[in-house]
């Protein structure tokens, strides 16, 4: 039976908070829904009802807040420009070779010399986050350092793209307040002050200390990996192949630090505090022990926005159980959404938002339904019910959101989960265990021994599922439609499911998975396309023709590996196993391709990335000028009979604004051209 209003009294709140935030977003009019927000709380007060009022005074927080929270944008002026940048680190991210740092500006000053030197304009306050990649991996860097950084400084906003299905990475920074990108090198980097806060200074030895401890375990290379990954939240050194076997297996989540590794840590602190528990008095400062716990060990692993969600729901709960108040399922997730969306309103807009969040609801609807009485008749027969149930609940809830972001659905799932399910919970708490030992000097080799077994056991159970046939069903790509079907379809499934009617219940399920089952197998017919692609670092074409994705390029490594990484839904969406690169010369269905000269569908392309222009016998449609060329635009055009000039994106942004201006002002031949930005469609 559903709950009276009185047990939820941050439903109103949260909902009328993120209806506030989505408003905002979408429309831009704050002012408006403020006036209408404010207005319909004033009659809805008057009138006494006072959960549809509560819920218009959240909605007009949301709309103010988020309004309030617009990530700053760069200057027009320096966008394009090398540009010298002074701020503070906020996150850092290393990988292999590479360091992704997210800075916060306090000045720039336009400039092309070194980091270490003044720059040639002077330097002006300007606030905005920037995402740097430094290449390389000397930089010594860390969070909190004040840090002199010297490059090219490029929009986070991606220009609309006339190319289909690219992977829009600009909408993921903008969540997190970044709105612009540089990539440099490690000598354009230069740290000019270590003045962390003591908060920062605590963090980072704590996350430096996690590192050590690991390390001096004494597990396998594979083993020390996961736990660097699970306790530490570094990823760094984890293996390919087995984090792509995870993800086969619906057990990825397991790799970012989240609730499930909090939940873990909370059970830890419990069985360390077992004896305060005892006492009734004791028993609120050990909740608060714990909720101080967490946060600590969010702080140490970089304060990820998973973790700090999952801190925030911890801390709910402790919080709730230090001040003696009974714990509601649905009131706690509608606070903690309260504080997420207060914390950052546009995380609203991320996928580990809006899973966590159907996740949570789904277990708590969901698994009175597949675990009926087991609640009421707790014991071993009900956990282990539950290790079965949990995931069940979670992915059925999940699923569609999962198909709308990562159009892909593990098989075996659920058998995966239960055995992660037995062996991951040993694994990291082990591992914490042995970090706490590590760290008074306490030898774990024996631990070490059994983590190194345990481990094994998880990669090869996962190694088994994601072998077995028909391990993942890839390529679901559902349309817009069918994700708010499934959407409202879950929803209804969990209040049929809280409501205990079982025909309902059922019927709703069916009809999301037929809804699901549709999406897998209808897959529109797609014509031969061609494109330009808007690549910077080379001259880029993309052909498709009857589920064969090409790569047509003059650096065909650099331009496989840059198209792969953009454009994974545009070969999923066409039934593509992947990108093939175009040799000098080649020959596939309608493409032919003999060095700079692609010829598709009989049509042709002249590919100019160099300044001897190579012979060319009849005439050309399309002549693409690209990084490569310096010659002089007019008389080469001159040469070729073509019908149109298109300048790349890949072409110098000063040489690419002169050849626009010459080829304006020459009229001898009936040619036209146009600059491409955003990419092209030639045919």
């Amino acid at each position: 039976m559903l709950s009276p209003w009185s047990r939820v009294p941050a439903l109103p709140l949260a909902t009328g908070f993120a209806g506030g935030v989505l408003a905002v977003a979408a429309t831009g009019w704050v002012w408006l829904w403020l006036a209408v927000a404010v207005t319909a709380a004033t009659v809805l007060w008057w009138r006494g009802r006072l959960f549809a009022a509560a819920f218009a005074i959240a909605f007009a927080g949301g709309a103010a807040l988020t309004h309030m929270r617009q990530p700053a944008e760069p200057p027009e002026a320096i966008v394009g420009r090398q540009c010298t940048l002074t701020g503070h680190i906020d996150k850092l991210e290393r990988t292999p070779g590479t360091a992704r740092c997210v800075i916060s500006v306090d000045s720039v000053a336009v400039g092309t010399v070194k980091a270490s030197k003044k720059a040639s304009g002077p330097a002006a306050e300007c606030r905005f986050r920037v995402m740097v990649t430094v290449f390389g991996s000397t930089f010594t860097g860390l969070p909190g350092d004040e840090v002199k950084i010297r490059g090219l400084l490029q929009s986070g906003h991606g220009k609309e793209s006339v190319v289909p299905d690219k992977t829009d990475y600009q909408s993921f920074l903008y969540i997190d307040g970044v709105t612009a990108v540089m990539k440099v090198q490690t000598g354009d980097v230069r740290v000019t002050a270590h003045d962390q806060s003591w908060l920062q200074t605590l963090a980072n030895a704590g996350n430096a200390f996690l590192h050590r401890a690991v390390a001096q375990m004494g597990c396998d290379g594979p083993t020390s990996a996961f736990l660097l990954a699970t306790v530490a939240g570094d990823d760094m050194m984890m293996d390919i192949y087995t984090a792509d076997t995870l993800r086969a297996t619906g057990l990825a989540h397991v790799l970012a630090l989240s609730g499930l590794h909090l939940g873990i840590l909370v059970m830890l602190v419990n069985l360390v505090t077992l004896p305060l528990t005892m006492s009734r008095r004791a028993r609120p400062f050990v909740y608060i022990a714990i909720a101080l716990a967490v946060i600590a060990y969010a702080l140490m692993t970089g304060l990820s926005a998973s973790v700090a969600r999952a801190a925030v729901v911890v801390a709910v709960y402790m919080l709730s159980a230090a001040l003696q108040r009974r714990r509601q399922p649905f009131n706690a997730l509608c606070v903690s959404v309260l504080v997420w969306l207060l914390i950052n309103p546009w995380w609203i807009f991320s996928p580990g938002f809006q899973l966590s969040v159907v996740a949570v609801l789904s277990i708590v609807c969901l698994e009175g339904l597949f675990n009926p009485g087991g609640k009421d008749k707790p014991g071993l027969l009900s956990n282990l019910v539950a290790l079965v149930v949990v995931p069940l609940a979670a992915f059925t809830g999940t699923s569609i959101v999962i198909l709308a972001y990562f159009h892909t659905l593990p098989v075996y799932f659920l058998p995966a989960n239960v055995v992660a399910s037995l062996l991951v919970p040993l694994i990291i708490g082990g591992g914490a265990v042995g970090v706490l030992l590590t760290g008074i000097g306490v030898p774990t080799t024996w631990l070490a021994w059994c983590l190194d077994r345990l481990y094994g056991l998880l990669e090869g159970a996962c190694g088994f599922f994601a072998s077995l046939p028909n391990a993942q069903i890839t390529g679901i790509y559902p349309a817009a439609w069918q994700i708010a079907v499934g959407v409202a379809l879950t929803v209804a499934l969990c209040i049929f499911a809280f409501k205990r009617r079982r025909v309902a219940a059922g019927v709703t399920l069916a009809a999301l998975l037929a809804v699901i089952v549709t999406g897998a197998c209808h897959r529109p017919d797609y014509d031969d396309e061609l494109y330009l692609l808007d690549t910077h670092d080379c001259t880029t074409l993309l052909a498709h023709h009857k589920g064969e994705c090409i790569v047509i390029s003059d650096h065909p490594d650099k331009a496989l590996d840059r198209v792969t990484s953009e454009y994974p839904d545009f070969a999923g969406r066409r039934g593509a196993v992947g990108f093939t690169a175009a040799g000098e010369t080649m020959s596939c269905g309608p493409l032919r391709r003999r060095g700079p000269l692609v010829s598709w569908h009989g049509r042709k392309i002249l590919m100019l990335t160099a300044d001897s222009v190579p012979p060319v016998d009849g005439h050309i449609d399309y002549l693409v000028v690209g990084k490569g060329f310096t010659g002089n635009i007019v008389s080469t055009v001159k040469k070729i009979d073509c019908d149109t000039v298109v300048l790349a994106p890949s072409l110098n942004r000063r040489r690419l604004r002169s050849y626009a201006t010459k080829l304006g002002e020459f009229t001898e031949q009936n040619i036209a051209w146009r600059t491409c930005f955003g990419g092209m469609r030639l045919f």
